[in-house]
């Protein structure tokens, strides 16, 4: 499925317009979007949006992230899927 390996930490973390957040881009492919391994400060928000054309799959490494999905989500802690 992929042709290479990324080391994350060789990757340049880059501020997004959202305050306390910052992404690596570990893949992108002009199909099926980006890949994105993401850090956010504690008590940042992603505003509401909307993907029209890709999924997004979040998995939290470490803390915990709220989520809402149309309606407010579960809470996905480290360690588990959603």
């Amino acid at each position: 499925m992929y042709d290479s390996t990324i080391v994350s930490s060789e990757l340049k973390a880059v501020a997004i317009e959202i305050p306390g957040v910052f992404i690596k881009v570990l893949r992108r492919d002009p199909r099926l979007g980006l890949v994105v391994l993401s850090r956010m400060a504690p008590g940042a928000t992603i505003p509401e949006h909307w993907h029209s054309e890709v999924h997004e799959t979040a998995f939290v490494l470490q803390g915990d992230n709220q989520r809402r999905v149309r309606r407010r989500g579960p809470r996905t802690d480290a360690g588990q899927r959603q």
